[in-house]
């Protein structure tokens, strides 16, 4: 899947309730700041462990 799609994706999650809202909100910021193509090996890592992070409380 293209990174741009997962990025357009995660910023239009919205606000969730505890446990997930704040890791939906920690995603959304990172996606925001790294909006930047191409992007590193490193912050692809970094994109799968913020949507990692959200489906485990």
């Amino acid at each position: 899947m293209e990174r741009e799609t997962v990025r357009e994706w995660v910023l239009g999650l919205g606000a969730y309730p505890s446990p997930h809202g704040e890791r939906v909100r920690e995603a959304m910021e990172w996606f925001r700041l790294h909006s930047r193509e191409p992007v590193s090996e490193e912050i692809v890592r970094v994109d799968i462990d913020r949507l990692q992070a959200i489906s485990v409380p």
